[in-house]
This record gives C-alpha cells, sequence and structure tokens, in this order.
C-alpha cells in the first residue's frame, strides 16, 4: 500500500519531469513503511534510494514540498 507521493523538482532541471518523486509505501508483512525516492523520468526502473522509517506512516498521510526561494 502506497499514499500520494511528494514531487520536489531538480533546481537544475528545465523540463516538468525533471525532479523526483517521493513514495512513503508500507509493507503489511512486516507492518513497516519505507520512503521510495524515484526518477520522475524513470519510474518503471524502481527506486534509485528507499529509507527505512522507523515508524508506520498512517493512510491519509499528505506532505507538500516547498522551494527555499
Amino acid at each position: 500500500m502506497s499514499v500520494r507521493a511528494g514531487s520536489p523538482p531538480d533546481p537544475n532541471g528545465t523540463a516538468v519531469d525533471d525532479g523526483w518523486l517521493l513514495k512513503a509505501v508500507y509493507d503489511d508483512a512486516t507492518d513497516r513503511t519505507d520512503l521510495c525516492v524515484l526518477d520522475a523520468r524513470e519510474v518503471a526502473s524502481g527506486p534509485i534510494a528507499r529509507v527505512h522509517v522507523t515508524q508506520r506512516i498512517p493512510f491519509g498521510f499528505h506532505a507538500n514540498w516547498f522551494a527555499a526561494s
């Protein structure tokens, strides 16, 4: 199961899909959540990074991305 993806842009990008997708993915078999980072142009290739979260992220969790400037 997963929740809605965040989509931080690549600050050096020029195309609309230059950036990443951040996706929290819950595995009910292990009762843990991983934060998966996907290249927005290569989603089918799978995660380029995976962060093991120490607590389960609840369903319905939403996040926003704000540029530093």
